[in-house]
């Protein structure tokens, strides 16, 4: 049976742990982190520390020291057979007194290998739009599980959000990156996207293959004129988008980039 780490105790995963009251059930108040395993070690652990840090004060609640980080997940791999390769899913919430900061770690099978590429559309339902919470990863999914049911039905591996601008945000679960004329593009946070741990560690990179990354809106028209297309994340790293409506790209640059950040 598989088991989850509540607030450093080991408990079996169907154990009844929330109460109905939770502000992470009832309102969505929490935070997420999820992350790769690999080999003993998270490969960003550094950056997804950052990344909660800097969130919590939105709840109200003190930070994570990196050692107890490092400690509750391996508490939890080991308890569920420390595999070589997993996703480390970590809820953050408020809790009663005297613990205010309360937290629910999984390990979980890795995905497989990323496809060749992926088919994209655009959303049409929701927006993403930049607010003081639009960088957060929050519990509150709601509007990204609804786009995801926009591309299963469209039969899509994703969809792109877009703002009240038009213009091109993140995708349901990646940030977005445009290639074009020796340049890398992405949205800054002030479109309204996620701030991405594998996004901050590929702008930290300058260039990559020699391109410079540049943090600018996009517009629909930008991307689909791009020479190519990527998305990223921290539990599969770069991944090659072969086609945005009717729009194909190629992928030799991009996989130039996942081949020099590859982190597992």
């Amino acid at each position: 049976m598989p088991f989850l780490n509540f607030n450093g105790t080991i408990c079996p995963e169907d154990a009844l742990l929330i109460a109905a009251g939770n502000p992470a059930f009832r309102r969505g108040e929490g935070l997420i982190e999820t992350m790769r395993w690999h080999r003993d070690a998270v490969p960003l652990l550094r950056l997804h520390l950052q990344r909660l840090n800097r969130s919590l004060p939105f709840l109200g609640l003190g930070g994570f020291a990196l050692e107890q980080l490092e400690e509750e997940i391996m508490k939890t791999a080991v308890a569920c057979g420390r595999p070589q390769a997993a996703m480390i899913r970590a809820q953050f919430f408020p809790g009663p007194a005297p613990a205010p900061l309360q937290f629910l770690i999984e390990c979980r099978t890795a995905d497989g290998p990323p496809p060749q590429g992926l088919s994209l559309g655009i959303a049409t339902q929701v927006q993403k739009n930049p607010d003081a919470l639009s960088a957060l990863k929050t519990t509150s999914r709601l509007a990204y599980s609804f786009a995801r049911r926009e591309a299963a039905l469209r039969n899509l591996d994703d969809v792109l959000l877009t703002n009240f601008h038009g213009r091109v945000v993140e995708s349901t679960v990646c940030n977005v990156f445009a290639i074009r004329n020796g340049h890398i593009y992405t949205p800054p946070l002030s479109e309204g996207c996620i701030a991405g741990v594998m996004r901050a560690y590929l702008l930290e990179q300058v260039q990559l293959g020699g391109m410079p990354f540049t943090e600018k809106p996009l517009e629909a028209g930008e991307v689909l004129e791009a020479d190519e297309v990527f998305l990223s994340n921290a539990l599969r790293g770069v991944l090659p988008v072969r086609k945005l409506n009717s729009r194909v790209y190629a992928s030799a640059l991009t996989l130039q980039i996942a081949e020099a950040i590859c982190l597992w």
